[in-house]
């Protein structure tokens, strides 16, 4: 059976990051938080389609250096739960980040 989905997930987020100084520069940083997601989705052999949106949790760890005292670079990587029923789907990213300080 061919089975080929879909999904459009929108996601809104509050988090606290914190962290910590490993060299002059580098900070090793995480991330807990919450996020409200919405997730529409279609087979496209089947021509079904439905819709799922809960609260889910979210993690991450990072890295962030300082390129000057205003300005901030880094990489994070944060995983997203969402499950509401039968929808259930863990999803990673990886971002990259530029910070101004002032």
């Amino acid at each position: 059976e061919d089975f080929n989905v879909e999904d459009r997930v929108l996601s809104y987020q509050i988090t606290s990051r914190f962290g910590r100084e490993i060299f002059d520069g580098v900070d090793i940083m995480g991330k807990l938080g919450m996020h409200k997601w919405q997730a529409n989705w279609k087979n496209t052999v089947a021509g079904t389609d439905g819709s799922s949106g809960n609260t889910g949790l979210l993690y991450g760890l990072g890295f962030d250096f300082r390129m000057s005292d205003a300005m901030r670079t880094g990489i994070e990587y944060t995983r997203y739960t969402l499950e509401d029923g039968g929808y259930e789907v863990d999803v990673d990213t990886i971002d990259f980040t530029a910070s101004l300080m002032f």
